[in-house]
């Protein structure tokens, strides 16, 4: 999965998603964000949502089942109607996701979990 998930200080993971992933590559990009926040108090994660197309039900199955460790806020970009309604139903299914939002571009997404770092200080 290189490049797919990623860290950016000091608490941000980047999620890639590819064009249809399989419960597979979805257990494997759940494995990284909990490496990937090991020892981290709290994240946020930063979702690219611009390549998917097409969410199958054992993908989403698998989503609601490991995806995420405790997430302050979920920030998805890109997606297109359809995906934005599949992935709002999957992010109210995740009790560990305190906030979520969708948007446009990945510059809004970013400004929104900015917000968010700066409240804290």
């Amino acid at each position: 999965m290189k490049e797919i998930v990623t860290f950016e200080p000091s608490n941000t993971i980047v999620v890639r998603f590819p064009k249809e992933a399989s419960p597979t590559q979805v257990d494997e990009m759940s494995g990284s964000v909990r490496r990937l926040s090991e020892g981290l108090d709290k994240i946020v994660l930063l979702a690219d949502l611009s390549k998917i197309e097409n969410i199958p039900p054992k993908t989403r199955e698998s989503m609601t089942k490991s995806f995420l460790p405790s997430c302050e806020k979920v920030a998805a970009f890109g997606a297109g109607s359809r995906i934005s309604v599949l992935g709002t139903l999957i992010l109210k299914m995740l009790p560990q996701v305190k906030k979520s939002r969708f948007f446009e571009t990945e510059a809004e997404a970013r400004a929104w979990l900015d917000e968010s770092k700066k409240e804290k200080r």
